[in-house]
């Protein structure tokens, strides 16, 4: 959703980014809100920070039955796959920037929630996924 509202209001600088991510947070959430609300399923995927994205995560989960997957690698996994990914220009991401520590994702939202290391493939496997989210 970011890139799609950059396409048309432009790139910019690093402030610009951080409103246009923002924007594509309050987007996401009230289409998630809707389609729960008139009884859809939905999977919401972003980068959610525990404390910040907590509170309205709570609000959206009291609405539906939630499951919460919280994918994992190592931190040079990770840089490894970041450096390698073509990213849209709204994204204006340093590599050598510190990364944030494991715990600020670890969602809080009293719903089940299952730890999946993809590092390689996914432990748990996909079948004990699809078990858990169904």
């Amino acid at each position: 959703m970011k890139e799609a509202i950059a396409d048309i209001l432009g790139t910019g600088d690093r402030e610009h980014s951080r409103a246009l991510g923002r924007a594509a947070y309050a987007v996401m959430r009230s289409v998630v809100a809707r389609s729960l609300e008139s009884g859809g399923s939905v999977v919401f995927e972003a980068n959610f920070h525990h404390g910040e994205s907590e509170p309205w995560l709570r609000e959206l989960a009291a609405i539906a039955d939630t499951r919460v997957l919280i994918c994992r690698t190592p931190l040079e996994e990770n840089r490894r796959r970041f450096a390698v990914r073509r990213r849209h220009p709204v994204h204006i991401d340093d590599l050598e920037e510190e990364w944030p520590p494991e715990e600020r994702f670890a969602l809080q939202l009293g719903v089940p929630t299952l730890v999946v290391d993809t590092t390689s493939g996914y432990a748990p496997d996909l079948e004990m996924i699809v078990r858990f989210i169904a």
